[in-house]
């Protein structure tokens, strides 16, 4: 792994929190234009209404792309995850040897129970 590979690992979290940012900002004008669209529909204000028109959609559009984002954009432990699981899982140590090492517990585990077990039953 790069040292280039490290530090973006290391920024994923604050580019989630600027994606989070970006989200509660966008969605906070949105309600807001949304409101103000509502009041000047209602109050018959064309021009006020197609003014929040205006505001309202492009800000919608970037409520659901920063919706999109804070669902792709990874947290770091959710990297660290997807990184490291599966390079721990393939290695030879876990391949190779940690069967043979279980299966010479397993071996001496049997042996002593079967000492234990001629020690209890004399017969």
């Amino acid at each position: 792994m790069s040292w280039w590979a490290i530090y973006l690992w290391t920024r994923l979290d604050i580019l989630r929190g600027l994606v989070l940012t970006g989200l509660v900002l966008s969605g906070f004008v949105s309600v807001i234009t949304a409101a103000l669209g509502i009041v000047t529909f209602v109050e018959d204000e064309p021009e006020d209404n197609l003014k929040c028109r205006k505001i309202f959609r492009p800000t919608a559009w970037l409520f659901g792309l920063f919706c999109f984002l804070i669902l792709i954009i990874p947290s770091s432990k959710d990297f660290a995850m997807v990184y490291v699981i599966p390079k721990v899982a393939n290695s030879q140590m876990i391949q190779k040897d940690i069967p043979d090492i279980y299966n010479l517990a397993v071996s001496a585990f049997k042996a002593k129970l079967e000492k234990e077990l001629k020690v209890k039953d004399p017969l």
